[in-house]
């Protein structure tokens, strides 16, 4: 078995989330929390991944920004929103390093991703980065996946059929559970592949992420010298708890 830090993220986008909330879940969370129109506005969304979230802000107008490591994501969220291409700048690089001098009227990581950033330090520096990217009247969103319900752990403590490829000709199947160290704050994903048409092809490998509880969530807001003014609730059909933080500075 093999491990999988944040640089390797972005090999599992398509399965690693399958605790947080489906695309669904995800737009219809984002559609109450931003109802206003946002013509000519601009959004910065970090973390984007293939970007299956951003019709709400495209839809409403806004002009955005995506950051992510992932190239080929970016490649694909690209060609998905092609209609939209004029309104769409993609950045390939690490938003812990990324020089940016520009402000954003929203300042967005959603789809969990925040808690992919798996140490304390690393989540307060992102943080920073949101604060330093907000405009004076604009505001942040940070989407946060209650990993320490037991529900969700139970849920997913057996393997469960999370995604089906075709790889060179093969039919393969990709099977997740997680496993979760609270004391530690560590929630790993455990990820099989196995091909159909052999059954000794087996692949595992595995990734973590550090769990934020809502009092580091406020600790880093107030470091970064935001507040936090609102903080939505919704619960996900995986029996999850999503909360949705809106700061300002």
């Amino acid at each position: 078995m093999t491990g999988c830090d944040r640089d390797r993220l972005s090999e599992f986008s398509a399965i690693y989330d399958f605790i947080g909330s489906q695309d669904d879940e995800s737009n219809l969370a984002l559609s109450e929390i931003v109802s206003e129109r946002l013509d000519g506005k601009s959004v910065l969304d970090i973390a984007c991944g293939t970007g299956k979230h951003l019709i709400g802000f495209l839809e409403k107008g806004a002009h955005v920004t995506v950051i992510d490591k992932c190239a080929e994501e970016l490649e694909t969220l690209v060609d998905s929103y092609d209609r939209y291409k004029d309104r769409i700048i993609a950045v390939c690089d690490d938003v812990l390093k990324w020089k940016n001098e520009s402000k954003y009227e929203i300042v967005h990581i959603g789809d969990n991703s925040f808690q992919t950033f798996d140490s304390y330090e690393d989540q307060l520096l992102l943080t920073k980065r949101i604060a330093d990217c907000i405009s004076y009247e604009g505001y942040g969103l940070i989407n946060i996946v209650a990993l320490d319900a037991g529900n969700v752990v139970d849920y997913y403590r057996d393997d469960r059929l999370i995604k089906k490829v075709n790889h060179d000709g093969l039919d393969v199947h990709v099977y997740g559970r997680l496993s979760a160290d609270i004391y530690r704050q560590r929630l790993t994903y455990h990820f099989t592949s196995k091909a159909l048409s052999d059954e000794s092809s087996i692949k595992k490998e595995h990734c973590s992420c550090r769990i934020t509880t809502h009092s580091e969530m406020e600790r880093y807001v107030s470091t970064a010298g935001m507040k936090i003014v609102d903080c939505s609730k919704r619960i996900l059909a995986s029996g999850a708890v999503s909360y949705y933080y809106k700061l300002a500075l």
